[in-house]
């Protein structure tokens, strides 16, 4: 997961150089693994006054991992980041639900073949 994460952020880091009015409200991370995206991005998009509270600046994340005790264990690490409600943790994307499906300002798809 570090180097995973290390990539990711410094991935995200050129992005928001080169678009500095770009500000995800919505994530979605598709093979999550154990969620280093959404690690990368609330590290990367958050301010020193919101480092600790995802939701300050996304509203809404999902990511989307098909193996089970990677989902478990990636919905685990990254609960604790939101106040409001844990991250959606799906194993397909049929499973986001109808509203929420393809619309998302942030898409992360790291390592996924």
């Amino acid at each position: 997961m570090p180097y995973n994460y290390m990539v990711l952020k410094r991935v995200l880091n050129e992005l928001k150089n080169r678009l500095p009015d770009f500000k995800p409200k919505t994530c979605l991370d598709y093979g999550a693994g154990l969620g280093s995206g959404l690690w990368a991005a609330m590290h990367v998009y958050s301010t020193t006054e919101n480092a600790t509270n995802m939701d300050k600046f996304l509203h809404r994340v999902a990511a989307v991992e098909p193996n089970v005790n990677m989902r478990k264990l990636g919905k685990y690490l990254t609960s604790e980041q939101f106040q409001s409600g844990d991250p959606l943790w799906v194993d397909s994307l049929a499973m986001i639900p109808s509203g929420d499906r393809g619309k998302f300002d942030l898409i992360i798809v790291g390592y996924v073949l």
